[in-house]
Order: structure tokens, then sequence, then C-alpha cells
């Protein structure tokens, strides 16, 4: 026959399985008790794209293919001047034009 455990030892066992499982109840649980989420609003819609071609840019100055770029609800950046590229992110975003300059003249433009 098993001789049970002594009290003392029983006690600290418990404890220690309840440390462990009385969190991971508690975390599983806590997302159901705060309700469903509210919807997430609705993004804003993007500037309809104007396709423009790369011409209408071409030898204008920086400060006028910018404003030139947002008068028509456009962004746009400088990736490139005078030979060294600039930083830049990565993402595409098709309503974005890239500038290349070149002695402050605009000589390559870019969607993206």
């Amino acid at each position: 026959m098993k001789t049970l455990a002594k009290p003392a030892v029983l006690t600290l066992r418990l404890r220690a399985f309840l440390c462990r499982l009385v969190p991971i109840i508690l975390l599983g649980t806590l997302p159901s008790c705060l309700g469903p989420r509210p919807p997430l609003p609705p993004r804003p819609p993007l500037p309809p794209f104007v396709n423009v071609s790369s011409e209408s840019y071409l030898g204008m100055t920086q400060e006028e293919a910018t404003s030139a770029a947002t008068a028509k609800g456009l962004r746009c950046r400088v990736v490139r001047r005078d030979g060294k590229s600039m930083r830049v992110t990565k993402d595409y975003r098709p309503e974005r034009l890239n500038f290349a300059i070149e002695n402050n003249k605009v000589v390559r433009v870019t969607k993206g």
C-alpha cells in the first residue's frame, strides 16, 4: 500500500499547479469578458488616380513638378537628386509620383 504524501508537500504541489493554471484560464476567458470589438471605421478613399504621362513633368523644376502633382491630388517625392539616391520607403502607392532630379530639373518620373 502506498503512503500518502505529507500535507505540506501536497499543498506546495497544488499551489504550484494552480499558479500555472489560473493565468492560463484567466487569459483564455478575458477577451470574452470584454465583449465583441466595435467594427473599425472605414478607410478614407484614395484620391482618384490620374493617368498622368511622365512627359508632362519632365524638364520642370522640383517646385513646379511638386505643385503640379499636388494640384492633381497626387503625392510626390524625390527619390534621386544629382545621381545620389535618397532615403525612401519601399511601400507602393499608386497615387504617388517619384521624381529623379538632375540640376534642379525633373529627368525621370515613376509611379509608386
